[in-house]
């Protein structure tokens, strides 16, 4: 999944890039990399950089300056370098080699990875700004996805959102980042909600007090869910903007906003809410637009997951409640035979006054015929069930 969104990320930036792991083996490389050096990509994955590229001096240059920035000698290292070949003109590349940071069990950063990103100077000439801009992007989708795939990770939605806008922000330099939440019931949106806010130069601030009875504003809301359900996104500016919207761009002095959906999975138009981005006369690149949808993509995926396990949780709890009632004999245990869960009219037939002491034994040493367990337990697993 991680591989996925951030080939997505580098195959629709400008410049050419590759991702490579602490062990500098290639995990993500797009075609305008792979292109300088006249490689396939289909040959071109999970294996050593050193390996992946001819071995010339332009690469043992690139690979000396990511060993230094793993080692933290250096915090990046710039390259410019010359490309001859037989059949083209040579061609000058300015590379740049940055770590990719992620945070350990500690929450201290360390680095996850090393991102190099190349551009042809021959012709053209990109700012520093950008890159910095495109690797903060990069960083963050990461971080989202880390979330995802790590169970460890239970950072609440809230926190997860106010620690997106304040980044965003500052990474695309917009004047204003909010999520606008909705609350949905029967398919249609209840009520509106825009929390968090980040302002590019006050900080947090308190959101739109939205009215969530007036049925103009929930209207609206709905419309636009059922429109940039189709696109992925829909901006407005001054002029084409709902009043409410309009309303907003006035109090805040900006003239474009930029609306992203965050669904709850990539095939439904059920909606947490929407990122939306306030700046003034921002023209949003397909890069831009792109890089961000996939960040909303992971944090629906990540909402959607813990709003799973919160409703997962609460079954549990009902069921526990349910046990403490129940009449009948009844056991709950692992694929293994270790109790997970006992009503209290089987706790006192295995002659015990509470569940402390038998939680987590096997119910095989349980039995007084322990030679039965096997042959109950395969029975269970093959699906045929037991009945007496």
């Amino acid at each position: 999944m991680s591989s996925k969104y951030l080939n997505q990320i580098c195959e629709v930036l400008p410049d050419a890039l590759c991702i490579l792991d602490t062990k500098l083996i290639i995990k993500v490389i797009n075609s305008r990399f792979l292109s300088i050096f006249q490689q396939d990509q289909n040959q071109i994955h999970d294996i050593p950089l050193e390996s992946a590229i001819p071995w010339n001096g332009n690469i043992i240059k690139i690979l000396k300056a990511a060993r230094q920035v793993l080692s933290h000698e250096k915090k990046s290292v710039e390259i410019v370098d010359i490309f001859s070949r037989s059949d083209t003109p040579p061609a000058w590349y300015r590379f740049v080699i940055t770590p990719i940071y992620d945070k350990d069990e500690n929450s201290e950063e360390v680095i996850f990875g090393i991102l190099i990103s190349a551009i042809d100077i021959t012709l053209k000439y990109i700012t520093p700004s950008d890159h910095t801009r495109f690797s903060s992007l990069i960083n963050i989708t990461h971080e989202i996805l880390s979330y995802n795939l790590i169970p460890s990770h239970d950072l609440h939605p809230d926190r997860l959102l106010k620690q997106l806008v304040s980044r965003l922000g500052p990474a695309l330099q917009t004047e204003y980042v909010s999520f606008i939440e909705f609350t949905n019931y029967q398919g249609e949106i209840s009520s509106v909600t825009e929390e968090p806010l980040w302002s590019l130069q006050y900080g947090f601030l308190i959101g739109e007090p939205w009215d969530g009875d007036s049925p103009e504003e929930l209207k609206l809301f709905n419309n636009l869910i059922l429109t940039i359900s189709e696109t992925g996104h829909s901006s407005f500016n001054g002029e084409n903007a709902h009043e409410i919207f309009q309303r907003m761009m006035m109090h805040r002095d900006v003239s474009e906003i930029l609306v992203l959906p965050v669904c709850v999975n990539t095939q439904s138009t059920e909606t947490f809410g929407c990122l939306v981005l306030w700046d003034n006369t921002h023209r949003w690149t397909d890069i831009d637009i792109t890089i961000l949808q996939i960040i909303t993509d992971c944090i629906g995926t990540y909402m959607n997951r813990i709003r799973l396990e919160t409703d997962l949780a609460r079954s549990e709890e009902k069921f526990k409640g349910v046990i403490e009632y129940i009449g009948d004999m009844y056991y709950l245990t692992d694929k293994s035979g270790a109790l997970l869960e006992i009503s209290p009219s089987m706790i006192a037939a295995l002659g015990y006054m509470s569940p402390e002491n038998l939680i987590g034994k096997s119910m095989q040493g349980l039995l007084k015929d322990p030679d039965i367990w096997p042959l109950f337990l395969s029975d269970i697993l093959t699906g045929n069930g037991v009945k007496d």
